[in-house]
């Protein structure tokens, strides 16, 4: 018995899944929604019937995220949600640039930089902001000598 045999069940499975979990968004109207998730999700109420069903599905997994939420974390979301907002269209797309060369980077790398970036939050404010500034103050050449040189101590 070739191994296309056995696994043809299972690809029979998993289309059947992904087909019934479509037509599962692309049918399911507001009526349809819980409570819980026409709450989460009033404030795109009146568009919701023009949302493809990816869309939909994105706003589902959202609301129940946000419902899983404790009150602090929702606060949270919320400002960063803003924050997101208040960015123009170039920001928006130099973070989403960063964010994916991040990605791309080892897990190794990145942990690193996490580890980094929590110690420098943990600096008292004062010095934070001093650290922002003297940053802001070095010339483009200055700024690429001193990533160098940090790219260097850590390898």
């Amino acid at each position: 018995m070739t191994i296309y045999r056995l696994l043809q069940p299972l690809y029979g499975l998993c289309l059947c899944a992904l087909v019934f979990t479509a037509n599962q968004a692309q049918a399911q109207s507001w009526a349809e929604l819980n409570e819980q998730q026409q709450t989460a999700l009033a404030a795109v109420q009146d568009q919701w019937q023009s949302f493809s069903p990816e869309q939909k599905q994105r706003l589902l997994k959202g609301a129940s995220i946000w419902q899983q939420m404790t009150p602090q974390e929702r606060t949270q979301a919320q400002e960063r949600r803003e924050l997101w907002q208040s960015l123009s269209e170039p920001q928006r797309q130099a973070v989403r640039e960063r964010f994916e060369k991040f990605q791309a980077l080892p897990e190794r790398d990145r942990e690193k930089i996490r580890k980094q970036f929590h110690r420098f939050q943990s600096l008292p404010p004062e010095k934070r902001e001093a650290l922002k500034q003297r940053f802001k103050s070095l010339s483009p050449q200055q700024r690429q000598e001193l990533f160098q040189k940090l790219k260097n101590r850590r390898q």
